[in-house]
């Protein structure tokens, strides 16, 4: 009978290890996704052009637009009321382009060395919309279906610790017990 017990709060341990697993371990296999970079051509000048606009294609005005490189700010400008912007003497190479929550990975290249499919403007699209996984609702990386089973698993672990400890008190008093004369 003791067997059996420990192989039940065996299990029940096991079940709630399982429900604590994050679920980036379950996916291992998948590869990440790549970033997909844009390319875009300077102007004759050496400036990099580019707009930003709203998600519904409205020109953004005023937005802080920030190019880097390494994680360093390379160069910084805000944008005009048709949401344009111009960021003078970039080299080519590939940067990460901010403006607000939207970021945009562009490879910059020469006017005269650039591919036909490098675009002459880059375009950032800023886009507000809070998604369901986004890391502002996460606490360390869980979401709030696994925080919460997390703390029924734990507080299930909490109650069988609890009876089995009240078990064994009564097969104890029991074990202690005399048999009564015939």
């Amino acid at each position: 009978m003791t067997k059996l017990r420990a192989f039940r709060c065996t299990l029940a341990v096991l079940a709630g290890f399982g429900l604590v697993a994050p679920q980036s371990a379950l996916r291992a296999g998948e590869k990440p996704a790549r970033p997909v970079v844009a390319d875009v051509a300077l102007d004759e000048s050496g400036a990099l052009a580019g707009a930003v606009v709203s998600s519904a294609g409205a020109p953004v005005d005023g937005a802080v637009v920030t190019l880097n490189q390494q994680g360093k700010a390379i160069a910084r400008t805000t944008t005009d009321l048709d949401g344009g912007f111009a960021l003078a003497d970039v080299k080519s190479g590939i940067y990460e382009l901010k403006a607000g929550p939207s970021q945009k990975m562009v490879r910059v290249w020469h006017a005269d060395a650039a591919p036909p499919a490098a675009r002459e403007h880059a375009v950032l699209v800023v886009d507000n919309t809070v998604r369901g996984q986004d890391e502002y609702y996460e606490l360390g990386g869980l979401d709030w279906i696994s925080i919460a089973s997390l703390g029924v698993g734990a507080a299930g672990l909490a109650v069988a610790i609890v009876n089995q400890s009240d078990l064994n008190d009564i097969q104890d008093k029991l074990d202690k017990l005399e048999p009564a004369s015939p």
